[in-house]
């Protein structure tokens, strides 16, 4: 029995079929858990947002209000570096490629956009693609079935 206290480890593999912008169609897998812990979820927002929670006085006796940043452009970015566990992408010597920021982000935006929706459904079905209707989707995404 596991502990009930704790995300238990759970990873589950999404096939997808990616077309290159030459026309070649792709046949590509990623590994994506299942859901986060608090601490993985905490770090993921922590990386795109900026809170200031420190209060200043002005010359006239006036204090300032915290405040808070969030950065859209790289919520994406971050939330597929916490969810990815692994997928079959390689480099031109067969080498798989690494989970990086840098690696991600010199993706075609194809490639960016399929592998982000994938994960998004995921989350969104509780882990689950087999609930997902990608018709209802603002980019096209090709799951395998």
């Amino acid at each position: 029995m596991s502990n009930p206290y704790f995300v238990e480890p759970d990873v589950s593999r999404i096939d997808l079929d990616w077309n290159a912008p030459n026309g070649e169609e792709h046949p590509i897998w990623i590994e994506v858990k299942s859901e986060l812990t608090i601490g993985e979820e905490r770090a993921m927002l922590r990386s795109v947002s900026n809170v200031t929670a420190e209060v200043r006085k002005a010359a006239d006796g006036a204090t300032s209000d915290p405040s808070a940043k969030f950065d859209w452009t790289e919520y994406s970015f971050a939330r597929l570096l916490a969810y990815l566990t692994g997928w079959s992408l390689t480099d031109d010597q067969a080498n798989k490629l690494d989970i990086s920021r840098e690696v991600i982000g010199s993706f075609h935006k194809t490639l960016f956009d399929l592998i982000d929706n994938a994960v998004e459904y995921h989350i969104e079905n509780g882990g689950s693609l087999k609930k997902a209707k990608p018709t209802k989707r603002k980019r096209k995404t090709t799951l395998r079935s």
